[in-house]
């Protein structure tokens, strides 16, 4: 079973007083919390225990993107439909990723960390979040233009684990719409924002595939 928990932990006035352009070119996320559970296997973390005015100006519980997590979520759905393996980035954590590769009626789920990459002054490495089939950086060179190479897993922490595809996709819909219920209600300022309308289509786009 698949259980995904989020709460959004910020200065609240601040982002009620501020322009969908502004959130998207300052801000661009919510943060807060955010947990995925596989089956007991937890990435991230989150409490419902009350958190003090203090704690939130101090930057405590904020460590997570809640808009970036859905939204990498969604991606995730979207390239399943039509795809049978897809690693998505743990966008916290260095080099950990997660592995869903489909069956007939579940996903097969990795917790997986990628080697490390050496690099020198001339050269720099984009890491995209998301992944088909296999691991791939970019590597751009000075003088040699950039160059895709497929990036070795050294280690899996846990996995593969059964999950049943429906009821992933269902814990994720029902989780994006409950954020827009949320940011509609008391962040109503930035529902019209770039961040928040590419969750919005995203998800007409799964319904329409659905």
């Amino acid at each position: 079973m698949f259980k995904l928990k989020y709460r959004i932990v910020e200065i609240e006035f601040e982002i009620r007083n501020i322009s969908p352009e502004e959130f998207d070119s300052n801000h661009s996320n919510l943060y807060g919390m955010v947990e995925l559970n596989f089956n007991g296997n937890v990435i991230g973390y989150h409490h419902s225990n009350e958190i003090s005015n203090n704690e939130i100006s101090l930057g405590c519980f904020q460590d997570y993107s809640i808009t970036r997590w859905i939204d990498i979520l969604l991606d995730l759905l979207i390239l399943l439909e039509n795809n049978k393996c897809v690693i998505i980035s743990e966008l916290e954590s260095d080099n950990w990723f997660l592995e869903f590769k489909k069956g007939k009626k579940n996903l097969n789920v990795r917790h997986i960390k990628a080697k490390n990459t050496h690099i020198d002054k001339n050269t720099s490495v984009t890491i995209p979040y998301i992944y088909i089939d296999r691991l791939e950086y970019i590597f751009h060179y000075k003088h040699r233009g950039s160059v895709k190479k497929e990036i070795e897993i050294l280690d899996c922490d846990w996995g593969p684990i059964s999950i049943e595809t429906i009821q992933f996709y269902e814990e994720i819909l029902n989780n994006t719409h409950l954020l827009l219920h949320d940011v509609s209600n008391t962040y109503e300022n930035i529902y019209i924002s770039k961040t928040i309308l590419e969750i919005k289509n995203k998800m007409k786009l799964l319904k329409s595939e659905s």
